[in-house]
């Protein structure tokens, strides 16, 4: 009987975006990004509550390919959160990416240092009461305020001054129907006790 590690235990999980490879395809996955070049910000040591893990953060800068022929540099981060009521957490430490610059190369090989926009993946153990289901995308998206039609412009003040953020929610209601997505599969990956996946 094969076992696997449980991603939502944060030496398992720091193993998993240690790995350049696995963090990618992890990105690929939950916010559905083609990564082209990953690096490793910072691994934070988790916070404990009576010696046991309950919050992780993990911050990468990437270059992620938003369309065919272009490429953007963000800085994505993943908060693992396994009790409830973390959002004064998760506040904290999205300010502190805000206030984050970055260096890096333009195309023309010339070094700037700038914010850069903001991806977050939360890792939730609960499941929030208003929710239903297990895998949920916030997005940034402008619009006309008057029309409300959606406006086909990109803006850095939409892309700095806000954030996409992807919700991975480990413990939806027991009555949802499990598909085969992969960001379901992904997500009953954090769901095993053992062996077997507890659905």
């Amino acid at each position: 009987m094969m076992k696997i590690l449980n991603p939502l235990y944060d030496w398992v999980f720091k193993y998993l975006v240690n790995n350049n490879s696995i963090a990618k395809k992890f990105l690929f996955i939950v916010p559905k990004k083609e990564v082209v070049h990953l690096e490793n910000r910072n691994i934070e040591v988790p916070l404990l509550k009576d010696g046991v893990p309950f919050l992780t953060r993990f911050d990468f800068k990437a270059i992620i390919q938003t369309e065919p022929d272009k490429l953007e540099t963000v800085l994505i981060e993943i908060q693992k959160y396994k009790g409830d009521n973390p959002l004064e957490r998760f506040r904290k430490y999205l300010g502190e990416n805000y206030l984050r610059e970055e260096t890096f190369k333009d195309k023309d090989g010339n070094s700037q240092t700038k914010s850069l926009p903001i991806i977050s993946v939360y890792i939730l153990g609960y499941c929030p009461p208003e929710f239903r289901i297990p895998y949920i995308i916030v997005k940034n998206d402008p619009y006309n305020g008057i029309t409300e039609e959606k406006l086909s412009v990109e803006s850095e003040y939409v892309k700095l001054l806000t954030h996409s953020a992807y919700f991975l929610i480990v413990n939806p209601p027991k009555d949802y129907v499990w598909g085969n997505s992969k960001q379901e599969i992904l997500i009953r990956l954090f769901r095993q006790k053992t062996s077997k996946m507890d659905e």
